[in-house]
């Protein structure tokens, strides 16, 4: 087990994973949208295409950002009071694998096989939650459990490519940028820049209190804010879901010229509120029985 200092470390990598995971928000809100167009017309070949036209695009810039990532790796270690850079090495390839299995996430998630994305992402909580155990019982230190969050993505990613090459059995030249034939790349440039600041925004609001914590408190704060803000966050996951079952639908009815229409906005509405009235009831009501 994690000491509360060893959580606090553990915590500040987390958060700092989140803020870099902007490029898998993005690039997922990104391929969600145009995928969209292809599950809408049930164009298989298309969709396996476009996903490879992605795979190409995002080679170089992967590259650059892990560059990037090894430069700054110092600085973040020295600003967040670290005694190694292991972890944060663990978490910058946790990164780079993270975008690539996105691709095949958000293929998945735009076909609305929420089901497959569920097996998917129950497989790497598995792996992460196992190897996490055990990482933190050989050695209780927070950057050799970082690598069990390398490992579980790369499971993660390894079976949702199956799940995506299973449903579109389509042989695929990789060497040809096939994306030019399917939308306007000025549209598409357009559109990446909007969705890029809008995901670290949103990175940085809900992670950097965590980094300036650990940076001007100890470790065993930022260990306790931490745990507390993970339980807060339950309420923002859950409601995520349903946010992102029913982005794909918003997307398809997009491509149409339509908008979604009011009784399933009302659901969506009436399910986020639901949630959230009653998990604050709850934290409200029995705050100890819930950090306890």
């Amino acid at each position: 087990q994690l000491s509360v200092a060893e959580y606090g470390v553990l915590q500040s990598l987390l958060s700092l994973s989140a803020i870099f995971g902007v490029f898998c928000a993005a690039l997922s809100f990104f391929i969600v949208k145009h995928v969209s167009a292809f599950a809408k017309n049930k164009d298989y070949s298309g969709s396996a295409r476009f996903i490879s036209w992605i795979e190409n695009q995002i080679n170089k810039p992967l590259i650059l950002l892990f560059i990037l990532t090894l430069v700054f790796t110092p600085i973040l270690k020295t600003y967040l009071h670290l005694e190694n850079s292991w972890g944060l090495i663990a978490l910058n390839l946790s990164s780079i694998v993270s975008i690539i299995a996105i691709i095949y996430a958000s293929a998945l998630t735009a076909w609305e096989k929420f089901k497959l994305t569920n097996i998917s992402n129950i497989f790497t909580a598995f792996i992460k939650f196992i190897l996490g155990f055990l990482l933190a019982f050989l050695f209780g230190k927070a950057h050799f459990v970082t690598f069990s969050i390398f490992f579980s993505v790369i499971g993660g990613w390894l079976l949702m490519k199956y799940f995506v090459k299973k449903m579109m059995p389509v042989q695929i030249d990789t060497q040809q940028n096939e994306g030019e034939n399917y939308f306007d790349l000025n549209e598409i440039k357009k559109s990446v820049l909007p969705i890029l600041i809008f995901s670290l925004m949103m990175g940085l609001i809900t992670n950097i209190d965590v980094i300036a914590v650990k940076n001007l408190t100890t470790s065993e704060i930022a260990g306790h804010y931490g745990g507390l803000k993970m339980l807060g966050s339950i309420i923002l996951f859950i409601n995520g879901a349903i946010i992102s079952a029913i982005v794909p639908r918003i997307y398809a009815l997009g491509w149409e010229g339509k908008r979604l229409n009011k009784q399933l906005m009302l659901i969506v509405y009436s399910s986020i509120l639901t949630i959230s009235f009653f998990g604050v009831l709850a934290y409200f009501f029995i705050p100890n029985f819930i950090i306890s």
